[in-house]
């Protein structure tokens, strides 16, 4: 389908000029689209990865004439399709996006030009609208005039900072300050120290092999001939041992250098403030940590050394050529120009095919990373064969791109070799005519050959340097982009260090004013005051700036007009690292990692007791669910806290915000995935939790802010009402609609969780039953039978127990007992304890590991057991890491799977 007037061809395919933005060539497609259409000297501004018409993964180009603007959509030849329109008739150019959905908006006098692209297309619409609005002089909207480049008008990846315009020689000093500490530069002068030996060694072989053919043999001098033959042996087993210490020490310089680079980058990309994360993808920094820093690995520790012994032997087996034959030499010379001069202007072509094949696989691992966190929702929506077709089509894309980068490179390089291969035979006969003159001796000959394949080999390597060279110049530009981006938080230099102590915690927001895109604000003129200790809800409908409040709070943006004041102190003065530390905060996305419950929990206090861990996950409702897991708070999860539902993810969350004992509580829904009784728990229990701190809070369910101090309803980014829950209903504004439109009555939320009762191991005795339930007698001399025992942190030494009735039964003991110090009880209560442990937990401990094979499935561990002789596999988990601590006690392996 073709919208505009389309003309015919005005030139064959051989007078067409189509550039790209970043001077590499178009895809051939679309070259073949442009010129089935008539379309020269084309200017390809920007691109997108989604079809034009289908909107499937592919390929539309934005493009400009001296006179139109073309849209141009491929679609690997099926339907099509192709737009174009006049410069002059274009009024406006709109840039928008919503959600995942970007959207380049070309409006003119009458239909509109339409592309539609996703999140890692946004850079390249905004070139592409930047160029139209630019080139037509038209009005350009939802395009900040910062973003671009102002020396080559690309788009900026980062503020302030321009690959493209990087200076190359800046980068490879850069790059090669990696090399400058101790041991790193002692490794490299070692390495080249050994490099010299073996490269000369290998080059005095060919010499010796001339005075064996023209000295030894003819002569038959014995004397000489043992000389020969000893050095033949010393050269070679002298550069097989040195090659192989050489060859250790460079994968050590390379593992070094690698760490270094991985450490920095990693370093600095956690330093960056949130913002940074939202318009950089997950996939791209992990192509960049793991591919470009791996291809710098490569430069820094064999292709860098592989320069300096190319260019020794270029050095020294010329002199030798010239030693042996000075007029041969000169003819060997002939071609060394040819090769340089064509590797130069090769590299500069191939280094655009290069970048395209960095972007494609940049975004191949960006789809991967988005795609399989949400696998869920892939199946969910029956979307598993749509999600195969469309990682085919960039995994084609990707093919193309790189077989096309390898066509040209293995083209390339043959050629080259083909015009040594005419020297050398040309050599070849004209050192057989000196033969036959007497001019030259058959040794010298041989030796000269040998020499001059040698001599080509370290000029070919060179020009295939230059693609290396090219490939981590390309690498290098990237990774300083990122690391060279400043963070958007920054401390000043008086900034106020903050004492946690001292701090009581009054919160202002003073006239503050924000907006993410200028001209649409989201925040106008919002002012309120959350005394010390004291609390305040947030309420409004979706899109009100609630959230956005509580990103200002936490700096993650900051405003552009008004002020945010902690004790009278602007925060934007205040040490941003001690600022944080006064924060426990709860989103709606409660976000674990991959380790045990216990771990999640004490993340952000990581010398927590294992008392305070459980009284935190028993004020948040955690405590009874995971107590009913198998391995209690030793329980493992997944990546991104796989094995738990929302609720749960959210309680172990809450918990996690209230073991740090924050002077200030940030509740974002924080109990929006939560059923209603348990909801309805936590609410009865509000007051504790927020007891001494001062609070904000957002919540769907408006009855769980009936208890706030203060409640501040927003709307279109205004405050609209403030006050307490009873004062906004007897208003009967706007907070009072929302009341009744939930129409949720006041719900009695019973008694709030009691604190976990702990007790040490010597104040009860334990008895065993039968069915080896046991029997307890309490602190206060209460006996309570039937009781079941169950570990809190199974594979602690000094471990947790936690001692309740038995399902079904009423024996008085309401509450569960917790012994801190099993090892206190007496013989008896030990033994009666490790009985019933041993019937109801079936959970070996490893007395002895007998071996440890390293497989392809993980670490297989052989172990004899309490229960025997067994064996595990260990996945994901080092050795070196024996033991964990939690404060002081230590894990042991007992079940290691």
């Amino acid at each position: 389908m073709f919208g505009g007037h389309v003309r015919k061809p005005e030139s064959n395919r051989r007078d067409m000029i189509i550039t790209t933005k970043e001077g590499e060539e178009p895809p051939p497609e679309l070259a073949r689209l442009l010129h089935k259409h008539g379309f020269r000297n084309v200017e390809i501004v920007g691109l997108s990865s989604l079809e034009l018409s289908t909107r499937d993964f592919g390929v539309t180009a934005i493009g400009l004439t001296p006179s139109d603007v073309v849209i141009a959509s491929p679609n690997h030849g099926v339907h099509e399709s192709l737009n174009r329109e006049s410069l002059a008739k274009v009024q406006r150019v709109r840039l928008t996006q919503e959600g995942d959905s970007v959207t380049l908006k070309i409006e003119t006098d009458g239909e509109p030009l339409i592309v539609h692209g996703t999140p890692s297309d946004l850079n390249q619409l905004k070139q592409a609208a930047h160029a139209v609005g630019e080139r037509s002089g038209c009005q350009t909207q939802g395009v900040e005039e910062d973003v671009f480049c102002p020396k080559c008008g690309r788009v900026l990846a980062s503020k302030g900072v321009c690959e493209h315009c990087m200076d190359k020689r800046v980068i490879m000093r850069r790059l090669l300050a990696y090399l400058r500490p101790w041991p790193e530069c002692g490794i490299f002068w070692l390495t080249t120290v050994l490099l010299g030996v073996v490269t000369t060694l290998g080059l005095s072989s060919p010499y010796v092999f001339k005075i064996l053919i023209d000295d030894v043999i003819p002569k038959r001098n014995t004397h000489l001939l043992m000389i020969v033959g000893v050095a033949l042996v010393f050269i070679r087993i002298g550069s097989l041992i040195l090659s192989h210490v050489r060859a250790y020490f460079l994968t050590l310089l390379g593992t070094r250098i690698t760490t270094t680079m991985k450490g920095q980058t990693f370093r600095h990309v956690v330093r960056m403030s949130l913002r940074f994360f939202q318009k950089q993808s997950t996939g791209d920094v992990i192509y960049l940590i793991n591919s470009d820093v791996s291809r710098l690995q490569d430069f820094m520790s064999g292709c860098l050394q592989d320069l300096l012994q190319q260019i020794a032997q270029v050095a020294i087996i010329g002199g030798f050529l010239f030693y042996l034959n000075p007029k041969l030499a000169w003819l060997v010379l002939i071609p060394v120009p040819i090769i340089t001069i064509a590797s130069l202007r090769f590299g500069k072509s191939i280094k655009f095919q290069y970048l395209r094949v960095w972007r494609l696989g940049s975004r191949v691992s960006n789809f991967i990373a988005e795609t399989l966190p949400g696998i869920h929702v892939v199946k969910t929506c029956g979307r598993t064969a749509g999600v195969q077709h469309d990682f085919s089509n960039l995994n084609q894309d990707l093919l193309r791109s790189t077989m096309r980068a390898a066509q040209r490179t293995n083209t390339f390089y043959p050629l080259i070799s083909m015009t040594t291969v005419v020297f050398e035979l040309t050599v070849l006969l004209l050192g057989v005519q000196q033969i036959f003159h007497g001019d030259m001796q058959v040794g010298s000959l041989i030796a000269f050959l040998s020499y001059m394949t040698q001599f080509y080999a370290p000029v070919q390597g060179l020009a295939r340097i230059n693609d290396r060279l090219v490939q981590a110049s390309t690498s290098a530009q990237r990774l300083f982009r990122v690391i060279d981006e400043e963070p958007e938080i920054v401390d000043p230099p008086d900034a106020v260090r903050l004492d946690p102590g001292r701090v009581k915690g009054r919160i202002e927001f003073r006239n503050v004013s924000f907006a993410y895109e200028p001209g649409k604000p989201v925040l106008q003129n919002v002012s309120f005051v959350i005394d010390p200790g004291r609390s305040r809800g947030l309420v409004g409908k979706s899109g009100s700036g609630k959230s956005t409040i509580i990103s200002l709070l936490l700096r993650v943006v900051e405003q552009q007009e008004g002020e945010i004041l902690l004790d009278g102190i602007d925060v934007r003065k205040i040490s941003f690292s001690s600022y944080m530390q006064l924060f426990g905060v709860v989103l709606q996305d409660s976000y674990l990692f991959e380790g045990t419950l216990a771990e999640n929990v004490a993340y952000g206090h990581p010398g927590a007791t294992l008392e305070d861990i459980m009284q935190a996950a028993q004020a948040a409702g955690a405590h009874p669910f995971i107590m009913e897991m198998r391995d209690g708070y030793e329980t493992r999860l997944g990546p991104s806290g796989s094995g738990l539902s929302g609720g749960q993810r959210q309680r172990v969350a809450l918990s996690r915000a209230l073991l740090r004992n924050p002077r200030i509580l940030i509740l974002d829904e924080a109990t929006s995935a939560l059923d209603t009784e348990t909801e309805a728990q936590i609410s009865a229990n509000m007051d504790l939790l927020i007891s001494g701190r001062t609070t904000l809070a957002i919540a769907h369910r408006l009855s769980t802010l009936k208890g706030m101090t203060g409640i501040t309803v927003l709307e279109e980014g205004s405050a609209r009402e403030s006050g307490t829950h009873g004062e906004l209903m007897l208003q009967q504004g706007v907070y009072a609609n929302l009341i009744r439109l939930q129409g949720e009555p006041d719900k009695d939320a019973g008694p709030p969780p009691e604190p976990l009762k702990v007790e040490e191991g010597g104040s009860v005795s334990l008895s065993l039953e039968e069915e080896d339930l046991l029997s307890v007698v309490g602190p206060d001399g209460a006996e309570h039978p039937r009781c079941h025992a169950t570990l809190a942190f199974p594979f602690l030494r000094q471990g947790v127990v936690e001692i309740r009735e038995d399902k079904g039964e009423d024996n008085g003991l309401t509450n569960p007992l917790f012994l801190t110090n099993p090892e206190g009880l007496d013989e008896e209560s030990r033994h009666a304890l490790d009985e019933h442990m041993r019937t109801h937990r079936i959970v070996p401990i490893i007395e002895e590991v007998q071996a440890v094979k390293q497989t392809t499935n993980g670490t297989l561990i052989h172990a004899v057991t309490d229960r025997g002789a067994d064996r595990y596999c260990c996945q994901s988990v080092s050795l070196h890491q024996k033991t964990r601590r939690y404060n002081g006690h230590h894990r042991q392996g007992r079940r290691p799977v």
